[in-house]
């Protein structure tokens, strides 16, 4: 996935998921509660996956810009 596509997905698992721990709060449902929780924890290591790549590719692209200008 590119690292926009990585953003979005990451953030629709963190509110998914948050929305299971808390409906699981409400039922009383302990199963529930920590499977939202582990949801929600995927979609934030999703994001910051997203984010690194981001950050990553800018690197590339100004190291590229440098080596154009010196040549």
């Amino acid at each position: 996935m590119g690292s926009k596509l990585d953003k979005v997905a990451g953030k629709a698992k963190e509110l998914g998921g948050h929305a299971m721990h808390k409906t699981g709060e409400a039922l009383g449902s302990e199963k529930m509660i920590a499977k939202g929780y582990e949801t929600e924890t995927e979609g934030n290591l999703q994001q910051a996956a997203g984010h690194i790549k981001g950050a990553v590719k800018d690197a590339a692209n100004k190291i590229a810009q440098s080596a154009n200008r010196s040549l």
